[in-house]
């Protein structure tokens, strides 16, 4: 089994460097300022002993989460063989739309089915949540049941 994590994990530090802005093990040096020989050494299976310190500082340079959990050997065994660095691609942060906007279904306007047109802009509550729903509602108090059909219309 050490063997594997041995050989899984460095290949996963490479192909996260792979599909990052800084492809080669140069550039990825300069900009996170140490050497090109560490990042050599991370990405070669048995060169370096990574701690999980190690593991969240490379994920806090590429943008993107780590996850440590012990899981049933079957399970290890089928991500062991499901797992290609070629194919491996994790969204960065910037880019990972579920966890900058919770809850948002890529949505734009929230159409409640209401007999009047009266518009109001409702913010989102999450801080991270940058767009507004517009919900088209009744104009006296609206009540669990009014709200009760609607449907989403998405950007664009």
């Amino acid at each position: 089994m050490f063997s594997k994590v041995g050989i899984l994990v460095p290949s996963q530090i490479k192909a996260l460097r792979l599909t990052s802005p800084t492809p080669t093990q140069k550039e990825l040096a300069a900009e996170i300022g140490t050497h090109q020989s560490r990042i050599s050494m991370l990405e070669q299976p048995g060169a370096a002993n990574v701690t999980l310190e190690t593991l969240a500082w490379i994920a806090s340079v590429h943008k993107v989460g780590l996850l440590v959990k012990f899981v049933s050997h079957s399970e290890m065994l089928h991500w062991e063989n499901s797992y290609s660095q070629d194919t491996f691609n994790v969204t960065r942060l910037d880019a990972d739309e579920e966890f900058l906007n919770p809850g948002i279904a890529d949505i734009s306007t929230l159409h409640v089915d209401s007999s009047e047109d009266d518009l109001y802009d409702v913010p989102m509550l999450s801080s991270r949540a940058r767009e507004v729903v517009t919900v088209v509602a009744r104009t006296n108090v609206p009540t669990p049941e009014s709200y009760s059909q609607f449907s989403l219309v998405g950007n664009g």
